[in-house]
C-alpha cells in the first residue's frame, strides 16, 4: 500500500481511471447501479495544499542540520540531553537458520555497531547490551 501511496498523483490518477473505476463498476456504470438510479461522478476531488518550509533542527552545541527531502543525517551530532539505553535485544530476520556463527556476519556487525552509534549521539548505553 505504501508503494502505491508514494507514487506521483498523476500516476495514481491514471491508474484509478484505467483500472479502479471499471473494477468498481463505476465506469461504465454497472447494471446494479443503474437499476437503483445511482450514478457516480468520475471527477477527482481537488484538495488545496501547500508545501511547508522544513523545520529548523538543532542538536547539542546548536549544530543545525541540513534537511533535504524531509530527512537528515545524525552523523557527527549529539542530542542536547542524552537518554539512557538499557539492556536491549536485536533480532535479525533472514532466510537462514541458526545462531551467528561467523564473527563477520553482517547482521552481527550491524548489532555491534549499534552501541557505539548510540553513544556517539550522547546516549548512556548499559554495558552488556
Amino acid at each position: 500500500m505504501i508503494d502505491i501511496a508514494c507514487l506521483p498523483p498523476k500516476v495514481n490518477q491514471a491508474e484509478i481511471y484505467r483500472n479502479g473505476l471499471p473494477r468498481m463498476g463505476v465506469q461504465p456504470a454497472s447494471e446494479a447501479l443503474t437499476q437503483f438510479g445511482i450514478s457516480l461522478g468520475t471527477q477527482m476531488a481537488v484538495v488545496p495544499g501547500r508545501i511547508l518550509d522544513p523545520p529548523k533542527v538543532a542538536y547539542a552545541r546548536n549544530k543545525e542540520l541540513q534537511i533535504r527531502d524531509s530527512a537528515w543525517n545524525l552523523r557527527d551530532v549529539q542530542f542536547r540531553k542524552g537518554g539512557k539505553l538499557g539492556p536491549s535485544v536485536a533480532v535479525a530476520f533472514n532466510e537462514r537458520r541458526g545462531d551467528f556463527d561467523d564473527p563477520q556476519d553482517q547482521d552481527l556487525v550491524r548489532v555491534r555497531l549499534l552501541n557505539p552509534g548510540c553513544e556517539s549521539l550522547s546516549f548512556n548505553v548499559s554495558s552488556g547490551c
